[in-house]
C-alpha cells in the first residue's frame, strides 16, 4: 500500500508539471495519454507504447487495471517497437482492446507495416503524438549543449496516408476528438492512424 501511495503522488507530481497549457491546436502529453485511456474502455485493453519523448508521459500516466495491460520497451528502446508489438498482442488476443502508441518518428521507421495492418485486418488504434522531430534526442543534444542536428523532419499528411494503405485516418486536435477516434477505431474492420499533435515543449517542463 506504500508503494502504490507513492507512485500515485509521482504521477500527479509528474501530471503537474507536464499539463502546462499547450500552444493553440496542440495537446499536452498528459492529454494525449488521458484521452486514449478514456476511449480504450476495457479493463483489459492493452496499450503498446514505442520509445521516444512520449514514452516517459505514457509510463508514468498510464492507468492499469490488470496484469499484462502495458508494453514498453526498456533497454534495448528500439524505435519503432509499438506497432509491430500492438500487432503481435492483437493476433494473440483478439478479443481484447489493443492501442499503439507510437511517436512520429518511430512509425517513419515501419511504416510499410500499415499495409500487413490493413491486409490482417487488425482493428487496431495508432495513436501518433506529433511534433514533426525526434524530441527525444533533440532534448539530449540541449542537455549537452550542442548544436540540433538531423532531428527534424517533414509531415506527411497522415489522414491520407492512412486511407492509402487501407485504414482510417483522424487528426485529433484536441483530447474530445482524440477519444472519441480511439473508441470508434475498434469497431473497424482495419486500422486507424490518429495524428495527435502535441506541444513538445511540454516535454522538458
Amino acid at each position: 500500500e506504500e508503494g502504490r501511495g507513492r507512485a500515485a503522488q509521482a504521477r500527479e507530481v509528474l501530471a503537474g508539471k507536464i499539463d502546462q497549457p499547450p500552444g493553440p491546436g496542440l495537446m499536452s502529453p498528459r492529454q494525449i495519454v488521458q484521452a486514449v485511456r478514456q476511449g480504450a474502455t476495457s479493463a483489459d485493453a492493452l496499450v503498446t507504447t514505442d520509445v521516444g519523448a512520449h514514452k516517459m508521459a505514457a509510463g508514468q500516466l498510464w492507468r492499469v487495471e490488470r496484469p499484462g495491460c502495458f508494453l514498453m520497451s526498456n533497454g534495448q528502446s528500439s524505435m519503432g517497437y509499438g506497432l509491430p508489438a500492438a500487432m503481435a498482442a492483437k493476433l494473440m488476443w483478439p478479443d481484447r482492446q489493443v492501442v499503439a502508441l507510437i511517436g512520429d518518428g518511430g512509425l517513419g521507421m515501419y511504416l510499410g507495416e500499415l499495409e500487413t495492418l490493413a491486409r490482417l485486418r487488425l482493428p487496431i488504434p495508432i495513436v501518433v503524438p506529433v511534433d514533426d522531430q525526434l524530441t527525444l534526442i533533440a532534448m539530449g543534444q540541449e542537455r549537452r549543449g550542442y548544436e540540433r542536428y538531423g532531428v527534424g523532419f517533414s509531415a506527411p499528411d497522415y489522414v491520407e496516408l492512412a486511407r492509402s494503405l487501407g485504414g482510417h485516418g483522424v487528426l485529433a486536435k484536441d483530447a474530445a476528438t482524440l477519444r472519441a477516434a480511439v473508441t470508434a477505431a475498434f469497431g473497424r474492420q482495419a486500422f486507424t492512424l490518429i495524428a495527435a499533435p502535441v506541444d513538445q515543449k511540454l516535454y522538458r517542463v
